[in-house]
Formats: C-alpha cells, sequence, structure tokens
C-alpha cells in the first residue's frame, strides 16, 4: 500500500495544499495541488480563524477530487514567522555496560530525554527537535556512535522555536477547525531547503535564500548539517510598495506591473519600452527602464542584508555551493545575475524538481512551491524518527478525530547556532 502524505503551506500570499504518494527510492508521485489568496495572514500569523478553516476546507475538496480514492484526515504544516528562534542544547547519559559498546537502545535512552525539555524562551512552543552531532567520551563529535566504544554519551540538538499564542494557536485551530489532524509543523526555511537544494550542494556549503511576500528566509548547509538560519521581515511587497510610491499608482496595478514586466537589472532592457498603465487614478505610462531601476535597487538592499548575514557569521567562504533563490519573488527575470553582482557568489534559481516523477510535476516547478514540496519532502523522509513533541491544546478535530496533544517533528542532520 502507497504512503500518503499531505502538506499544507499557509503563507502571506497564498495558502496551499498538497498530497503525495511514495513510489520508492526517494521519489514521489503528485496527486494533488490547490492553493487559493491567503485571507488576514502577515507575517505567518493567522488574523482569522474561522475564514482560514474555510479556506483549508476548500482546498482540501478541491485536492481530493484531483486524487481519486484519497481521503485526507492528516496534514503537516509548513509555518512562516520572523520570530522564529533555533536553540542549541545537549543532552547526556551514561552507557553502563561491561563492553561499553553503544547501541540503538542507547540512542533511544538519550533522545527520549531531550522530550521533557522546557521552551527556554517563555510564551514560545518547540515544534522540531533536530539531532545534529554526537560526542563520546568528550572526544569524539561523530555522526553516528553505534558501534563505538564509550561510557559517556551526548548528543546536540537543535530547538526549532515559535510564538505559541500569536503563530501556532491560531494556526493549529483553523486546521483543527477544517477537521484536519496536525502531524507536525516544519519551519519554513527548513521546509524550502529540503524541496530545492540538492545532498551535494549541502555537503559542500549552500545558502538558501527565499524571498516571500513579507518575509525573507536565510539558512546556511555545511558539511550536511544547517550552520545558520535567519528570517527578516521584509520581502517581496516592499518592491510592489517601491513601485506604487514612485510611479503613484494602485498598489494591485503595481503588483501586475511587477509581475509582467519587472526585470532585477536595468541592463536587462535591451529597448526601451513604455508600459500603459490604467487604474482608478486614470491612464498613465511607465518607462520600464525606470520601472527596472525601482526593482533593482530593493533587491540590492535584500542582498546586501544576505552578504551580512554571511560575513557576520564567518560562512561567506564556507558556501562553496553558493546561493539558491527561491520564493515567487525569485521568478524575476535576472534576479540571479543581480545576486551574483552583489554577493560574489556564483546562484541558481531553486525549483522543487529532484524527487516528483509523476503526477502533477509541472505544477510544482515552480520557486513559489518550494516549501510545500519540502514540507512533503521532510515528512516522508524523516516522520519515522522517535523524536516527539507536545503540544498542549484544547482544540479537537470537527467531525473526525478526538483531543490531540502531540505533534511529531522528526527531523534530522542539523546544527544551528544561534
Amino acid at each position: 500500500m502507497q504512503k500518503i502524505i499531505a502538506a499544507l503551506d499557509v503563507g502571506s500570499c497564498y495558502t496551499r495544499l498538497a498530497v503525495a504518494a511514495e513510489k520508492g527510492k526517494g521519489k514521489y508521485n503528485l496527486l494533488g495541488l490547490a492553493e487559493e489568496p491567503s485571507i488576514e495572514v502577515f507575517q505567518g500569523n493567522v488574523g482569522n480563524i474561522e475564514q482560514m478553516a474555510q479556506l483549508i476546507e476548500r482546498l482540501v475538496q478541491r485536492v481530493t477530487a484531483q486524487a481519486v480514492d484519497i481521503t485526507i484526515n492528516e496534514i503537516w504544516v509548513c509555518f512562516n514567522t520572523p520570530r522564529l528562534l533555533a536553540h542549541p542544547t545537549d543532552n547526556l547519559i551514561t552507557v553502563n555496560k561491561e563492553n561499553s559498546e553503544i547501541d540503538a537502545k542507547d540512542l533511544e535512552r538519550l533522545h527520549q530525554g531531550i522530550q521533557t525539555i522546557k521552551p527556554p524562551k517563555e510564551g514560545y512552543a518547540i515544534l522540531q527537535i533536530i539531532p545534529g552531532y554526537y560526542i563520546v567520551d568528550e572526544r569524539d563529535r561523530v555522526r553516528d556512535p553505534i558501534g563505538r566504544s564509550g561510557v559517556r554519551l551526548k548528543a546536540e540538538y537543535l530547538l526549532i522555536m515559535a510564538p505559541y499564542e500569536q503563530t501556532i494557536r491560531p494556526l493549529y485551530r483553523s486546521i483543527v477547525k477544517a477537521g484536519l489532524k496536525p502531524l507536525g509543523f516544519i519551519a519554513h526555511p527548513i521546509a524550502s531547503a529540503e524541496g530545492v537544494l540538492t545532498p551535494s550542494e549541502k555537503h559542500a556549503g549552500v545558502c538558501l535564500v527565499d524571498i516571500g511576500k513579507d518575509t525573507l528566509k536565510t539558512l546556511v548547509y555545511h558539511n550536511g548539517l544547517i550552520q545558520k538560519v535567519a528570517i527578516y521581515p521584509i520581502g517581496g511587497q516592499m518592491i510592489t510598495s517601491d513601485i506604487q510610491k514612485v510611479f503613484h499608482v494602485l498598489y494591485e496595478t503595481a503588483e501586475e506591473v511587477k509581475r509582467r514586466y519587472g526585470l532585477a537589472l536595468h541592463d536587462l532592457v535591451q529597448q526601451d519600452e513604455i508600459i500603459p498603465v490604467r487604474d482608478i487614478s486614470g491612464e498613465r505610462q511607465i518607462v520600464r527602464s525606470q520601472l527596472a531601476n525601482v526593482i533593482e535597487a530593493r533587491l540590492q538592499d535584500f542582498f546586501e542584508i544576505v552578504l551580512k548575514f554571511l560575513e557576520d557569521h564567518q560562512l561567506y567562504d564556507s558556501i562553496i555551493g553558493g546561493i539558491v533563490l527561491t520564493g515567487a519573488t525569485a521568478q524575476m527575470e535576472g534576479i540571479a545575475a543581480l545576486c551574483e553582482l552583489i554577493t560574489g557568489k556564483r546562484c541558481r534559481i531553486g525549483k522543487p524538481d529532484h524527487a516528483f516523477e509523476k503526477g502533477l510535476v509541472k505544477e510544482i516547478r515552480c520557486p513559489s512551491y518550494a516549501a510545500l514540496a519540502g514540507t512533503l519532502l521532510y515528512a516522508a523522509r524523516y516522520s519515522k524518527e522517535p523524536y516527539i513533541v507536545s503540544i498542549k491544546t484544547k482544540e479537537k478535530v470537527k467531525n473526525r478525530h478526538s483531543f490531540i496533544d502531540t505533534i511529531k517533528s522528526f527531523f534530522t542532520s542539523s546544527e544551528l547556532i544561534d
């Protein structure tokens, strides 16, 4: 029987839902995919629970109409917030055996101990516990300690946390109200990275930059481990606002102009073009080269922030694989060239195209779907790991399930430093 996985990505611009079936050997069949504009979502925070629940119900209906004989009762959730925290911690046990050889039971005991940890910041919920290196007798720092000899075994962990009342609880309530059981919450930059980065890039060193509507996410991998993550409260809507102010048009008009005619580099304008614009303020004309100047200036600010992030954390020289751009803004022509110009690093556009082989493959191979695709892949690859994070809630799943107080969030191979 095929393993079926459903994923939900709640963004400030769009809310998306997808369902996939595991084919084996790390490949997946995308059975259903749907999206709708988000309602009252700002920087990952759901403003209207009832409206979001109704939106999710509509998406479920649309996806199940595509995926014949598939019922969606449980779902993995991608969340976003600029207040995301990643807190390093560790746990230590003594190996009480005659031969002191570490085995799977020792690891299980080690991981069970970390499950009871309380959030180190008040008002936050722990959503992911990501194991990194293991240290045997304070000398050997390894990825897999099984079979090694030692009496003290310590594991390094990364706690992924978000504000509970502001970010997680409204999202959780919306999902439950829609009749679904949330299986786990995956941080947006981690999901995006899983969706578009290759194993070789993660090992060589790479920086993911995901530019959304109102957040810019950066995440660095090196030696297969996450080294640093940061989320900034800036995004593509700032470009739209710049166009609106400079050319004195409505916000909706500015957004349409950006999507249809936007260029990230002024040099790409080969023959200056006059763009006719009509909105409530009347008819006007926009010179495309001037539009490109406005967009380039704002994107330059974005990439200078990325460059400073890499330099401040001494990560610039470690990203041999360069920079991978994803998110809706990454679809703009010339953006990779501008990124290379500002950062001095090789850059490519990240699309989720390495794991989906059948079904709606063409539809999901777009930077906008990086987080949704990554949520499907993360859940499929890591949900069997024995690390459980509990969220206490009184919410009940509408008409389908009884109270759920555990959310599984099983993810591996990361080390993050605040």
